[in-house]
């Protein structure tokens, strides 16, 4: 038999929960969960987040990082967010965040039949409708399946928002080592690169990480080539890595081993060791900063 409260008709029940403001109601039963589940009521709380004066900015902290570790929060429903309090529309396309002129030609990739272009001015109010965000990054972000939508969300709030990983919770710095070794397992190189780029998300590929890439990961190109660039531009020395080049010469010698993969890798620690610890990026920008620039960034930036 369902409890009283449940058989409150839904636009009462509505009302009694953004005035109680008790946000772990719709977690009471599956009943209320359901008729507590709208983007009205998900926008009214979102809101009250955002903009309340808490007595104590933990509590503010505390409600964030409840609301954002839900299913509600998806790049669609940011998109409806953002509509509503600035009246920009997100288009499909905007998960690449690349920064279009206002006047410039439609994206051919977009399914959206009025393009919206990407501009510094939109990416400026975005950012500032963002500014209240206090809390850590959520680790539901980060943690597999790496879809592209959620790959989306995760890029346009590190584009837009100075947030991070909690680096003082133990179960935060577990569950970003693992993403990065199902990133790389799955070869998702979006999200590999996203992950190795970005210092709020960890820190510089390894020497270990990129073994383990080749490895267990089975040595895909765009996967190591990632870890390869990004960990050279913070000092690591891969063109000497002996465990690189032992795992070359074993498929160079092995029956039926990967020679074009050895012979790629191989040619790639070369690179490394004639230009230097670096590999030049073959992207322009930062796509992961919080300040906006002002300068085009290319489509392959994250």
């Amino acid at each position: 038999m369902p409890a009283p409260i449940e058989l409150i008709p839904n636009e009462l029940l509505q009302e009694i929960f953004l005035l109680s403001k008790n946000i772990k109601l719709p977690l009471a039963s599956p009943r209320l969960g359901v008729s507590l589940s709208n983007n009205y009521v998900y926008l009214q709380v979102l809101n009250h987040a955002l903009h309340h004066p808490f007595s104590r900015p933990v509590k503010r902290i505390e409600l964030q990082s409840f609301l954002l570790s839900r299913k509600l929060f998806t790049f669609s429903f940011i998109a409806y967010f953002l509509e509503s309090i600035t009246g920009i529309s997100l288009c499909p396309c905007w998960s690449d965040l690349q920064i279009r002129s206002t006047t410039g030609p439609p994206n051919p990739t977009c399914s959206k039949q009025t393009h919206v272009p990407i501009t510094p001015s939109t990416l400026q109010t975005i950012t500032s409708a963002f500014a209240p965000l206090k809390c850590p990054l959520p680790t539901t972000l980060i943690t597999a399946p790496h879809t592209p939508t959620k790959l989306s969300l995760l890029t346009l709030l590190l584009r837009t928002t100075p947030m991070s990983i909690d680096w003082t919770s133990h179960p935060a710095r577990q569950a970003l080592a693992t993403a990065k070794r199902t990133a790389i397992a799955t070869a998702n190189v979006p999200f590999v690169t996203l992950l190795a780029h970005s210092r709020r998300l960890g820190k510089p590929p390894t020497p270990a990480l990129v073994r383990y890439a080749v490895r267990e990961g089975g040595c895909v190109p765009g996967v190591v080539e990632v870890l390869v660039r990004e960990g050279g531009e913070w000092g690591y020395k891969f063109g000497g890595d002996e465990g690189l080049w032992e795992w070359v010469r074993e498929e160079e010698r092995r029956v039926g081993g990967d020679g074009k993969k050895a012979a790629w890798l191989r040619g790639l620690l070369e690179r490394v060791v004639r230009e230097g610890r670096r590999v030049p990026r073959s992207r322009v920008g930062d796509m992961l900063g919080a300040k906006v620039e002002a300068e085009r960034v290319s489509t392959e930036s994250l």
